[in-house]
């Protein structure tokens, strides 16, 4: 669950490059994580502010090797004045973030499954 904070971490303060080592090693440049963030969150990277997020759940495999957190985020969309004043700027959205555990003990993010 403590990659898992930091992952939504490295997102509410727009570190995606940060973000993208969660996974594997050899793909990380390939991601996309602003792309990502607009299928999830459906705002643009830019106007994404995450205000705060919790683990709700961690489940884990019986060989222990794959795990999936359920993480509540809460965020606001940016914009202009009449978009601040509506309540619907004020959004919430459950995750599912999956992990592996490697042959190195690392645990590693699937991020296409992770954020669809």
């Amino acid at each position: 669950a403590d990659r898992s904070v930091d992952f939504m971490e490295d997102l509410q303060f727009k570190d995606f490059t940060k973000a993208a080592t969660y996974h594997l090693e050899a793909t990380q440049k390939a991601r996309d994580i602003p792309a990502l963030i607009r299928k999830v969150f459906r705002v643009p990277p830019e106007l994404l502010d995450i205000h705060s997020y919790k683990v709700l759940e961690v489940d884990l495999d019986r060989s222990k090797t794959r795990a999936r957190v359920r993480m509540l985020t809460y965020y606001h969309a940016l914009g202009d004045e009449a978009s601040r004043d509506q309540a619907a700027s004020n959004r919430s959205v459950e995750i599912l973030l999956y992990w592996f555990r490697g042959a190195d003990q690392k645990w590693t993010m699937e991020l296409e499954s992770s954020l669809r």
